[in-house]
C-alpha cells in the first residue's frame, strides 16, 4: 500500500505527456510492425487514451489525436462517416463489431456526441442487432454497450433493460441476457455463479459497461 507521502505526491504531480510513437503513418494502430493501421487496434489504443483522460494523469499531444481522426476518416464510409471497415472503407458496413468500434473511437477522438449525425446513424444500425441469444459475439457487444450507453435515451434503456411493454414493464435486454445466463446450479460448487463460455457475450455486455 503506498505511504500517505506517495498518495499525496502523486496528487500534486503534473501530468505527464505522451505522443503515444506508436501510432502509424496513417494515424492509427496496429499489432504487426510497418503496417496498415488497423480499426480492431485502434480501439483498443482508444481504451487506454480514455483511460488517460479520465485519469488527467497524461496529456495526449493534439497532433496525435488528428492523425487518428485522419485514419477514422479514411475507414469510415456513407456520407456522415457512420460505418467503419479493417484497414480501409471496403468492408465498412452497419451494424458491425468494426462500425461499433469505430463509433466508440469517435467518441474518444473526435468527441462524437449523441446529437453528431454520423453518431446517430452509426447507433440506429447497432440498436438493430440488440444482444439476443442468436447476439452473444462478446466483441460486438462491448463496444456496442460503450456507444448506447453513452448515446442514453430511449435506446440505451431498450438495449439495456429491453423494450417497453403495454404494462411499463421492460425485459430482454443486455442485463437479463446477463442474469438469466448465470449458472444457478452446479455439481461443482465452484462453477455456481459463473457463466459458460456460450454466456461470455453476456457477461462482456453487462460488466464492461461503466458507471458514468
Amino acid at each position: 500500500m503506498a505511504s500517505p507521502a506517495t498518495r499525496a505526491s502523486s496528487r500534486t504531480r503534473k501530468p505527464r505527456s505522451t505522443t503515444f510513437r506508436s501510432s502509424g503513418k496513417d494515424g492509427g494502430w496496429s499489432d504487426v510492425a510497418d503496417s496498415k493501421s488497423d480499426t480492431a487496434v485502434v480501439g483498443w489504443v482508444s481504451q487506454a487514451l480514455f483511460a488517460a483522460r479520465v485519469s488527467k494523469e497524461l496529456v495526449i499531444d493534439d497532433r496525435v489525436i488528428k492523425k487518428a481522426i485522419t485514419f477514422l476518416d479514411s475507414v469510415s464510409a456513407g456520407m456522415r462517416k457512420a460505418y467503419y471497415g479493417t484497414t480501409s472503407s471496403d468492408d465498412a458496413k452497419p451494424g458491425t463489431t468494426l462500425t461499433a468500434t469505430g463509433l466508440w473511437c469517435r467518441y474518444v477522438f473526435d468527441k462524437w456526441g449523441p446529437s453528431h449525425p454520423g453518431m446517430i446513424e452509426g447507433v440506429v444500425s447497432l440498436t438493430k442487432k440488440p444482444p439476443s441469444e442468436k447476439n452473444r459475439d462478446p466483441l460486438y457487444l462491448y463496444y456496442a454497450t460503450w456507444n448506447l450507453l453513452r448515446y442514453e435515451g430511449e435506446d440505451w434503456k431498450n438495449w439495456n433493460e429491453g423494450p417497453k411493454a403495454a404494462d411499463g414493464t421492460r425485459k430482454g435486454g443486455s442485463r437479463d441476457l446477463l442474469t438469466d445466463s448465470q449458472i444457478r446450479k452446479a455439481d461443482e460448487p465452484t462453477k455456481q455463479g459463473s457463466w459458460t463460455r456460450k454466456a461470455i457475450g453476456a457477461s462482456v455486455t453487462v460488466a464492461s459497461a461503466p458507471p458514468r
